[in-house]
């Protein structure tokens, strides 16, 4: 089986096909909020366009589809979660018209950069396919870290972090029985 080969440039132009907002209008935006070079990131999702910006590129600036907006409830409940390892994500607003038919607007939103290897990047390093034994090792192996890492965190902050846990898994329609009570068992 022949795979196409990555193109960065095709998948932003995709990706703007699908919206009325223009990229310029985009790479302006994110030069108003943080200023910096405007750099487009290695790799861009099928839902929206991320850029690096600011002086030192310590932003990520994303624009996002409006019907796959980013529950930033989400970000701050891994922010609470993980500290440090997850950014702080904000929403900044909208850009395009919601009249304009078969076209998207887009939301925006601003997260300081977290650096690091990204798990795409780590797997293209190492040329192994997801269903490969050592990637399950891997991923068993980080799985058991933030477990580890999420175990040492204050037991205070754990209680505190519970009952909006519960509340964000019963609103996905989450089939356990989650009591709000770190203590009762199920």
């Amino acid at each position: 089986m022949s795979y196409p080969v990555y193109s960065l440039e095709d998948e932003i132009a995709a990706f703007f096909e699908k919206t009325s907002v223009t990229r310029q209008t985009c790479d302006n935006r994110a030069k108003d909020l943080v200023g910096g070079a405007i750099v487009p990131i290695k790799i861009q999702g099928f839902c929206s366009y991320s850029v690096y910006a600011g002086p030192n590129s310590e932003y990520v600036v994303q624009f996002r589809f409006k019907s796959l907006e980013l529950k930033t409830e989400t970000t701050i409940l891994a922010k609470q979660l993980y500290g440090t390892l997850v950014p702080e994500v904000s929403f900044v607003g909208q850009l395009g018209d919601d009249d304009i038919a078969g076209k998207e607007p887009l939301y925006i939103y601003l997260a300081n950069r977290v650096r690091g290897v990204t798990h795409l990047e780590f797997n293209l390093a190492h040329d192994r396919p997801d269903n490969s034994q050592e990637n399950f090792a891997w991923r068993k192996t980080l799985m058991g870290d933030m477990a580890r890492y999420t175990i040492l965190l204050p037991p205070q902050q754990i209680i505190q972090i519970v009952p909006t846990v519960v509340v964000s898994l019963r609103s996905r329609g989450s089939p356990l029985n989650w009591s709000t009570s770190p203590t009762a068992t199920a």
